[in-house]
């Protein structure tokens, strides 16, 4: 048996949104972020 608040509860009940509506939603939707990947070739490093 496991006792939780109601608050809590009611917390777990609702429906959890889609990752679509999560990212949509998100703080963050509006920051650009640069995706470019580094086209430069591999490097040599000493081991």
């Amino acid at each position: 048996m496991v006792v939780i608040s109601r608050e809590d509860y009611e917390r777990l009940r609702q429906p959890k949104p889609n990752f679509v509506e999560l990212i949509r939603n998100s703080p963050l939707m509006d920051v650009d972020i640069d995706l470019t990947r580094d086209q430069s070739l591999t490097r040599e490093i000493d081991l």
